[in-house]
Formats: C-alpha cells, sequence, structure tokens
C-alpha cells in the first residue's frame, strides 16, 4: 500500500491511497535434458522445461520453433526457451544438448585483469584426433578467443572423423570496478587543517594511492596511503591502484567549516536521450557577495541547459571559505526499437512491402508510430521498394528514426554486424557479417580480398564486401571503422624555485589510453613521467599507448624576476677607509624582504657588513650578496675607488661574436702617477688590454705609484644567442607519399635567421618547419644575422608500408582462353588488390585475375593499396596470335631434276624459315622457297618463328622418280617416231650412249648422243627385235650414273 497527502495553501490536506502488487517472478522449476545420439539422423535431443510463477499461464516458444515445455529434434548445442506469462512478462532459459560420444573438451581461461580491459581469454582442449572450432560469438575457428569482454562464449567442438560435435560455455569475468566512498574533516576556512578517508572497494586489495588536486596535479607533499591529511578546502582526486596494477581515478570534495551554505532545490535529468537541457537548481547563503564555479566553466547559481553527466559546484564567499556540492544529471533512457520486415515490394513499382515495429527499451509508454508511406500505428502494408523509415516518439515527445531499405525480390539481408574499431595506428579491426535471405549458402568477397564472413586486419576507413548466393545474385554493403582515441594525460609542473636555476620540473598523469604507456619528453633527455631540473623554458612530451597512439602537450616552466640593484659609490680618500657604497633594489625583483652579506676581492664576509650600506672602507673590489624571502641569491660587483686615483678610460670592448666563440676583448687607456699596475679579476691577468674573452664581467684594478688605486668592471655580453631543438617528426603515411613532417622549436633572443634544409633527391628549403617532406634524412643549418649557426638533423620514416610483387611476363603461342596472372603483396596493413588493363577493363580484386590476352602484346596492372598507399607492378602477356607455316603441295620430279618447294607465301613477313633436312637443298636452308634436287624420295619440314619465338611447322614430300629411257621405236621411214629419243641427254650433255645386240656386239655409241639412233648399223637397217643399252651419264654428281635396258625396234 502506498499513500499520497495533498495540502492547499490553507493547510487543509486529503489522504489517498494505492495498492502496488509486484508481480511474481517466473522462475525454471525443474529440466531434462536427453542429449543426441553421434551420428542420428535425424537428431534425437530433446528438452522438457517446467517453470513456475509469473502471473497466469505460461506459454512456452522455443528458438527451433517448437511449442509448449518439449522441443524435440535437437542437435548438439545450446537450445533457448522463451517463457511468457499472462500479462507479458517473459523469462529466457538456455539448455546444452551435447553428443553421445562427441569429444571430451577441456576448458581453461584467463579471466579480464582489470575493469573494462576486455582482454579475457577462452580455451578448449581435446584429445588425439582432427577436430574443428567454432565459436559463435564471432565465427572464429581456433582452438582460443582472446580480446574478450565479461560474459558467456559457446564453444563447438567436432570430430572431423565422426561429425560429433561437443558444445560447452565458458564465463569470463571481470574484477569489480574500483570504487571509494569518504570520509572527510572540513578545514577552518584558509587554512591547510582538512583530511579526508578514503575506503575503497572492488578490484583486488592491497591497494596504493596517490591523491591529487583538482588538476590531477600530485600533492605537495606527496599523500600516499588511504588519508589525505593537513588539506585545505578544495576538489580532490584519489588514484588507486589494486595489486594487479588496476587504476581509478575517483573525485571527491571537501568544505570549509563555516563556508557557504547549499541546498539543493532540484536536479532536472535531460528529457530525451542525447539532449542537452538538463539542469542543477540550488539555494545558496553565505558571507558577503558569492561567488560559483560549475563543472564545465557556468559561473550562475544554477546549473541550467547541461548535457547529462556529473557536475562539482564549488561556492566561495567574501572571506574565502568554499563550499561543494557534487550530483549528476541522468540522461534519458535511449529509445530501444525492434523492427521486422514481413515481406518486400513484389515488384520495383507496387507499394505493398510490410513491416512492423516494437519497443524492446527505453522511452515512456505509450508510444506512437509514423511510417514515411504516411502510416500511422505499428505495422505498415503500403511500403515502397528503396529506403523508408519510421518514427517512434514516446509520451514525453521523445523520438528515434529506424531507416530501412526494401528491395523486391528474394534479396540478401543484412541481419547484423559485429564490429571491432582498429586501435590508432594499427590495422586490427574486425568485422563480422550476418546475412540472410537469397538462396544460401552465400560466397563472401571483401575488398581486401578476405573471402569468409569476416575480415580481419582492417584499418580505419570504408570497408566493403559483396555477398553472393548460390542463385548467383550480389548484394554490396559497405561498412565504415573509426581509430580508438589517441590518450589523454594531464601536463602540470613546478616553476624555477629562483631566477637562472634549473630545479624546475614537469610532470605527466596519464587519464586514459592502452598500457603500456610510454612517455617521450621532447628535445630534453628525461625519461619516466618527471622531467626534473628543468630551466626556465617550455617543454614537450609524446605520451604513447601500446598501440603506438600519441598525444602531445606543452608546459611553460616559469621563474621569479631577476633579482637586480643599482648603487650610489662614495669614493675613498687615497690610504683611507672613508669609502662607502649604498645598494638599492629595483623593482620587480625576487620577493622582498632582503637580506644583505658584503664581500671582499677574495670573497671573505665582512662580518659587520649586514645592510644595504657598505661602510668605512678602503678602495677595492667589493661583492653584495642579496637573498630574498624566497631564499634565492645574487651577486653584484661594487667597487670603491681612491679620489685622484689613475685615469682609466675604455678605448674599445668587443663582446663575443657567437655563443661560446670566446673571442671578446677589452682595450683600455690608462694615466697616473708613476709605474701603473693591472690587475684583473677574474683570472688575475697583469695587463692593461685583454683579449679572446668569454662572456662575462671583468673587473681591473689599475694602482698607481703612490698606492692609488682605481677601479673600473666591464661586461662582455654574450652574443645574441638561439637554441634549436627539434620537437617532433611526423612519419609519411606511405612510403611514397609526401605528407611527412619536421617540427622544431627556435628560441633565444637572435634575430635575421636563415634556414637551410637538404635532403634527399637535391631536396632543399628555407623555412624552419617542414610540411608535405617524403621519407629520407633531413639537415638543417641556421644562421643568425652574426652569422653564427647551429644545425640539427632528422629522419622521417613511414607508417604504412606497401609493396607488391607481379609473377613475370608471360609469352603465349598457342591460343587459349584465359589465363591466369599473379602477384603478392607485402604490408604492415591489411591489403586491397585491383587488376586492369591499359584500357581501363577491371580484372578483380584478388590476387590472382583470370584474363584473355589479345593479339600482341598486352600490359596488366596490379595495383595494392593498403589503406591509403598503394603500389604497383605489371604483367606483359605477349600473343603472337597465328603463325603461318605453309611448305606448298607434294611434288614429283625425275631423278636428277631440280625442283623449288614452298608456299605461297610459305611464312609472314617478319618470320624467319629454317627447312629441313638439307640434304637435296641447293640453296640456302633458311630460304623462304629453296630449289631441291633430292636423289630419293624425300619429306622436307620447315620451321617458321615468329619474333616472339613461337613457331609452326608444315612438312612437303618430294618424290624421285626413276629416269625416263624410252623402251622401243620404230625406224620405217614414216616420219614418226624414227628414231630413239633420250631426253635426259637435255641434261647430261657428256652422256655416253652404247647399244649392243643379243649377241653382245656393239652397234651404235654416241657421246653426247646428239643425233639420235636410227636402228641401223654400217647404213644398214637391223632386224626387229631387242637390243640392250648401257648408258653413262658421265656426271660424278649422280649416285646411278650408269643405265642399262633392253629397246625393241618396230616396224
Amino acid at each position: 500500500m502506498n499513500y499520497v497527502t495533498v495540502t492547499d495553501q490553507n493547510g487543509c490536506f486529503t489522504i489517498d491511497s494505492v495498492q502496488i502488487n509486484a508481480s511474481s517472478t517466473i522462475i525454471l522449476d525443474s529440466s531434462n535434458v536427453n542429449d543426441n545420439v553421434c551420428g542420428a539422423t535425424p537428431c534425437v535431443g530433446d528438452v522438457f522445461v517446467l517453470a513456475v510463477g509469473g502471473t497466469g499461464a505460461l506459454t512456452y516458444a522455443w528458438d527451433n520453433g517448437d511449442f509448449g515445455q518439449l522441443t524435440t529434434l535437437r542437435c548438439a548445442g545450446f537450445a533457448f526457451v522463451t517463457v511468457t506469462d499472462a500479462i507479458g512478462d517473459t523469462a529466457v532459459f538456455s539448455f546444452r544438448v551435447t553428443d553421445i560420444g562427441g569429444p571430451v573438451i577441456t576448458k581453461s581461461k584467463t579471466d579480464i585483469s582489470c575493469f573494462s580491459a576486455c582482454d579475457g581469454v577462452a580455451r578448449v582442449g581435446v584429445g588425439f584426433g582432427t577436430f574443428t572450432y567454432l565459436w559463435p560469438f564471432d565465427g572464429s575457428t581456433n582452438d582460443s578467443l582472446d580480446g574478450l569482454c565479461p560474459g558467456s562464449y559457446e564453444v563447438r567442438v567436432t570430430q572431423t572423423s565422426t561429425g560429433c560435435v561437443t558444445s560447452d560455455t565458458i564465463n569470463i569475468v571481470e574484477p569489480l570496478q574500483i570504487a571509494s566512498s569518504f570520509v572527510p574533516t572540513e578545514s577552518n576556512c584558509n587554512t591547510s587543517d582538512g583530511q579526508i578517508i578514503a575506503i575503497v572497494s572492488g578490484g583486488t586489495g592491497p591497494y596504493s594511492y596517490s591523491w591529487l588536486d583538482n588538476s590531477l596535479v600530485p600533492l605537495t607533499p606527496a599523500q600516499t596511503t588511504d588519508t589525505a591529511s593537513n588539506i585545505g578546502s578544495g576538489i580532490y582526486n584519489v588514484s588507486v591502484t589494486d595489486s594487479r596494477q588496476c587504476s581509478q581515478v575517483i573525485q571527491t570534495t571537501l568544505n570549509d567549516i563555516g563556508g557557504p551554505s547549499i541546498v539543493l532545490d532540484s536536479v532536472n535529468d535531460v528529457s530525451c536521450f542525447g539532449l542537452c537541457d538538463g539542469g542543477i537548481f540550488v539555494t545558496t547563503t553565505g558571507t558577503g557577495t558569492l561567488s560559483y564555479s560549475w563543472t564545465g566553466g557556468s559561473t550562475n547559481e544554477d546549473l541550467t541547459n547541461s548535457c547529462a553527466g556529473p557536475f562539482t559546484l564549488q561556492v566561495s564567499d567574501v572571506p574565502g571559505c568554499k563550499t561543494f556540492l557534487q550530483d549528476t544529471i541522468n540522461d534519458a533512457q535511449e529509445i530501444i526499437t525492434s523492427l521486422n520486415i514481413v515481406s518486400i515490394p513484389s515488384n520495383s513499382s507496387t507499394c505493398d512491402g510490410e513491416a512492423n515495429i516494437s519497443v524492446s527499451a527505453g522511452g515512456i509508454a505509450p508510444f506512437s508510430f509514423s511510417w514515411s508511406s504516411g502510416t500511422l500505428g505499428s505495422s505498415a502494408n503500403n511500403l515502397c521498394t528503396g529506403v523508408n523509415f519510421v518514427t517512434t516518439t514516446d509520451v514525453e515527445g521523445c523520438f528515434v528514426i529506424d531507416t530501412f531499405n526494401l528491395n523486391p525480390g528474394n534479396v540478401i539481408v543484412l541481419d547484423s554486424i559485429q564490429r571491432t574499431n582498429p586501435n590508432c595506428n594499427t590495422c586490427n579491426g574486425r568485422i563480422n557479417l550476418f546475412v540472410s535471405g537469397g538462396t544460401a549458402p552465400y560466397t563472401y568477397l571483401w575488398d581486401n580480398g578476405d573471402n569468409t564472413d569476416s575480415t580481419t586486419g582492417r584499418c580505419s576507413g570504408i570497408v566493403e564486401v559483396t555477398v553472393t548466393d548460390n542463385a548467383g545474385l550480389s548484394e554490396s554493403f559497405i561498412f565504415t571503422l573509426s581509430d580508438l582515441p589517441s590518450p589523454n594525460f594531464a601536463l602540470n609542473g613546478d616553476n624555477v624555485s629562483c631566477f637562472g636555476e634549473n630545479d624546475g620540473k614537469a610532470y605527466v598523469t596519464v587519464l586514459s589510453g592502452t598500457p603500456p604507456i610510454t612517455v617521450t619528453w621532447l628535445s630534453i633527455s628525461a625519461s619516466g613521467d618527471t622531467a626534473s631540473n628543468l630551466p626556465a623554458g617550455i617543454y614537450g612530451v609524446e605520451v604513447e599507448d601500446i598501440f603506438g597512439c600519441t598525444a602531445v602537450d606543452t608546459i611553460e616552466i616559469k621563474q621569479p624576476t631577476e633579482i637586480q640593484a643599482s648603487f650610489t659609490f662614495q669614493d675613498a680618500n687615497c690610504g683611507s677607509s672613508d669609502g662607502s657604497v649604498i645598494a638599492q633594489i629595483t623593482t620587480p625583483g625576487g620577493f622582498s624582504p632582503y637580506s644583505y652579506a658584503w664581500f671582499d676581492k677574495d670573497t671573505l664576509a665582512l662580518s659587520s657588513q649586514t645592510t644595504d650600506t657598505l661602510k668605512n672602507v678602503s678602495s677595492g673590489v667589493y661583492f653584495l650578496s642579496v637573498t630574498d624571502n624566497n631564499s634565492c641569491s645574487e651577486l653584484f660587483n661594487a667597487n670603491v675607488n681612491d679620489v685622484g686615483g689613475p685615469t682609466v678610460t675604455l678605448d674599445s670592448l668587443d663582446n663575443e661574436s657567437c655563443q661560446g666563440d670566446c673571442d671578446g676583448a677589452i682595450n683600455l687607456t690608462s694615466s697616473g702617477t708613476g709605474t701603473l699596475v693591472y690587475n684583473w679579476l677574474p683570472g688575475s691577468l697583469t695587463t692593461e688590454d685583454l683579449s679572446n674573452l668569454c662572456a662575462g664581467n671583468y673587473i681591473i684594478s689599475v694602482t698607481d705609484g703612490l698606492g692609488c688605486v682605481s677601479i673600473r668592471s666591464y661586461d662582455v655580453l654574450p652574443a645574441d644567442s638561439f637554441d634549436l631543438n627539434l620537437v617532433r617528426t611526423t612519419n609519411t603515411t606511405c612510403e611514397s607519399t609526401f605528407d611527412g613532417a619536421i617540427d622544431l622549436s627556435l628560441s633565444g633572443n637572435a634575430s635575421g635567421f636563415n634556414y637551410v634544409w637538404s635532403g634527399p633527391s637535391g631536396f632543399s628549403a628555407s623555412v624552419l618547419d617542414l610540411n608535405g617532406i617524403s621519407i629520407g634524412d633531413y639537415n638543417l643549418t641556421v644562421t643568425d644575422q652574426n652569422g653564427c649557426f647551429d644545425t640539427v638533423s632528422a629522419s622521417v620514416s613511414f607508417n604504412t608500408n606497401i609493396d607488391v610483387v607481379a609473377a613475370g611476363d608471360t609469352f603465349l603461342c598457342s591460343s587459349a582462353n584465359s589465363i591466369f596472372i599473379s602477384a603478392i603483396a607485402s604490408s604492415n596493413a591489411s591489403v586491397k588488390y585491383t587488376w586492369y588493363d591499359t584500357d581501363g577493363f577491371i580484372y578483380g580484386n584478388l590476387p590472382i585475375a583470370q584474363v584473355t590476352p589479345k593479339e600482341g602484346v598486352t600490359q596488366y596492372v596490379v595495383e595494392a593499396a593498403a589503406g591509403l598507399c598503394v603500389a604497383y607492378d605489371t604483367v606483359q602477356v605477349t600473343y603472337s596470335g597465328f603463325v603461318r607455316a605453309d611448305a606448298g603441295p607434294d611434288r614429283e620430279i625425275t631423278k636428277g631434276d631440280e625442283i623449288e618447294i614452298g608456299g605461297n607465301p610459305t611464312s609472314l613477313l617478319g618470320d624467319s624459315t629454317f627447312w629441313s633436312p638439307s640434304t637435296g637443298i641447293l640453296t640456302s636452308t633458311a630460304e623462304s622457297n629453296p630449289l631441291v634436287s633430292p636423289s630419293e624420295n624425300t619429306t622436307y619440314e620447315v620451321l617458321v618463328r615468329d619474333p616472339f619465338g613461337c613457331f609452326a611447322i608444315d612438312s612437303v614430300l618430294v618424290t624421285v622418280n626413276p629416269l625416263e629411257i624410252n623402251d622401243g621405236f620404230s625406224p620405217n621411214g614414216d616420219g614418226v617416231n624414227d628414231g630413239w629419243q633420250l631426253p635426259i641427254v637435255e641434261d647430261y650433255p657428256n652422256i655416253l650412249v652404247d647399244i649392243y645386240n643379243r649377241w653382245g656386239q656393239l652397234v651404235f655409241s654416241s657421246v653426247g648422243y646428239t643425233i639420235p639412233w636410227d636402228g641401223r648399223y654400217k647404213g644398214k637397217d637391223l632386224p626387229v627385235g631387242t637390243y640392250y643399252y648401257v648408258i653413262d651419264l658421265n656426271d660424278n654428281t649422280v649416285e646411278d650414273r650408269f643405265l642399262t635396258g633392253p629397246i625393241t625396234i618396230m616396224r
């Protein structure tokens, strides 16, 4: 029962009440799991549950679509059931189903080291055999998972030989966050007599402490226990480190006793998530006019129009007493929606897509919904193709807009992604992709060549993936990865105690960043988080975390003003002690009051002289040490001359030309009674003039013959000096880009500088700082107007390297539909490949590309990109096309004849030919159409080779017929065939022909056979019959020069 009392301005009131009953929690009463049998088809696992509690009847919905208390046909894995009561309250329970006979898993883990560190590791081990692993969290297939935040991580181990699966979970936990409550003891106003005790919880004890002020500067003296003592009012922080080296900085405040009063009237939280309309309203009272200081800089009494966050108010009164108030403006709950696409438009011209939306968390009910199609309500069924949106508004007017894309057809839909952003300057980003729709299974092609549902080793920037389903339909998705931030730190320091000293300090307090943290002081030799023994000046520091993320800041270490004095002198009478010196401190110099100590020329103290006046002294060199209230001292020279002493005139004084050159000089002219004696300080030199002097003060005492003394003091000034230091170098993004930088600091009182830079490839410049430069070694000489110079050197490297080497050039002599060309890239970042030819045609984004070369020479370019860095290489493919080889048709010749062989033409212009064998070739074997005269049947081959080395072969058969000898004739005087004709005579002019009858009697003989035989012997016709010839071709080049055979005379 709850009550409310309403009272009006007259004190009249009424009371009302309302009964609020707590709903009963749904809890699991009992369950039974029957594991699956390894190899069973279908799976035979089942789970039965019984839940109790809630309001009214309970319903059960399983992740596989089963309804009721029992789910069946379960394979190895986890089964989830959502139990819902009558008023919509739900509870989700999970159960592990494993394979009977599945692998036996041994689990181990490394829990998270520090709160929110997310460095947990989960591992599994199995026995002998071959196993595969799957972590559903991100799809990893290793036996371990690292970089884990708190949670429960499922692993599925499958035995390759049997297909049996064992599932289990590993719980990764993290230490509690280090927190603290505080017990303050208020201080008296403007007095450091307060105390704060920290009561720490969380983390892992024991703890170490370091108390810091509001600027995160360690308190002085250091406070390193759980109690900060002897402190005044203010805002304090305590850095608590536990035994695991986990740290947390926690803020608190300490008020003054009797300080202003602060009454918290109200806190207005932010009305809608992300807005800045919150406020904190207070009523304050105190002595005199009060001043206000809020976190964020507001100086009003109330804080208005503020974003969400913790705030501290400091109220100070006129006496300087302070009171603090700390409170938090909370952000509104973000409205979290769940959008369900029921159906997509049937085609691009029909607006019949359907979707519904619900609020899963945040906001204040009831909610209203407005769709881009004009529909009001939680569902819309008139959605068109393309981009649609729905606005969800709660009762307070807070709203959120969901945008979604509807495409007709069975498209591939991006369900969700798991994104891990890269750390600064590294490429360790990762994206895991989860898609649905289309026709499974899917293939993936990322812009860096990865081909699974995840891509790793990614730099910050745009990431693109194309998902193709089993039907060949594709969908592309684009994502963005952003670098994690650089370290955050506070840089504070202690000023130099006295002018010209070098006891300043600067120290770094790291507020955020991934350890280990490296602190580098720029231009000075210091290490660690503190730089000591510093003179006044500006100092830079760079803080780098384990991932190479850096942050840079500078601080100025200051010093008090120099103590300066002027003097009034009263010269002494020669030989008398009646001189005096009065010192007067000029302002502002040091911190008054001052103390004085006088010394003689040998720096022996004049103990009786302790005021600003030196009295009753003779001529001589004296020194005054002035010490201020800050214990800073300054030594001055005060000289007392004799009345009537020698005259000393300065002729010239040369200061140092350049710092440290020691080339100063003092030239004097002195006169007086008798012989003059000179004595210089420092150094006790006794000459009138000095040379080769370093910068400094020089005092000369000139004594005449009467003992009277004149003293002069001269300052040889140092040259106008400058200090040149390297502040930082910025590496180029890529090995070949021009975005490096060199930053220098140049301080001092010199002027008129001239800058001369030299660098790689003849680089030169005439400025102090360099920007837009390439990698390499650089040297700078800085010369001032006096010709004094200093030098500095710096090297610029690169952040991302990329190199790509393509496979060697290729020659193709035969026709090929396509070939594969490849390249290998090396880089410290993820690489994206692109292949294209000189016409700009792109062949893909993988290390291997399939190309179809054209006849001639084609050049293919591979572009390897790692972020903004790009490298190129080329592959030249030479395809000669058709090589013509035509040996011509087969030929026949009579033995001993010649004939030309080859085609018309044998080869194309520019190609070379070679005939073989060479036997019987009368001309060159390199001729396209040689003359041949083989003695027997011969097949000649011609090899034709083009300029690329590609060749073709053809052949021709030359058939050699025997010599044609007529075997008869009819010498009957009819004018036809009356003589024995021998056609071969034309080829063998020296032929010898003999003819014999059957008894061997020679009846005809001729050399040259110029007149054919007419069948007569000794003028008479020979009888019809058979005769025999013997022919000698009388040609030694012919293998068978002798021919024989019968010949018949017919009439």
